[in-house]
């Protein structure tokens, strides 16, 4: 079976993203990864997705400290 990876900016999205890793961990066929990129969201995406993902190594969780349309900044993984 072949691995595939998901890409996922996660931007003010903590109304949304619950129902979206809901539906990634409950797909048939699971040889794939997902990678989140918060862009420092305001609002508690980060918090969020750091709960809905942990123990599922499928999921990886990258944060910029500051917003990337502002400044140039490395991803953390978390």
């Amino acid at each position: 079976m072949n691995k595939f990876i998901i890409l996922t900016p996660a931007y003010k999205v903590s109304k949304w993203i619950d129902m979206y890793v809901s539906i990634l961990k409950h797909q048939s066929y699971s040889n794939f990864e997902v990678y989140f990129v918060d862009d420092n969201s305001p609002d508690d995406t980060f918090k969020i997705l750091l709960e809905l993902v942990k123990n599922d190594p499928r999921f990886h969780i990258f944060k910029n400290e500051e917003r990337s349309e502002e400044h140039t900044s490395e991803l953390q993984s978390h």
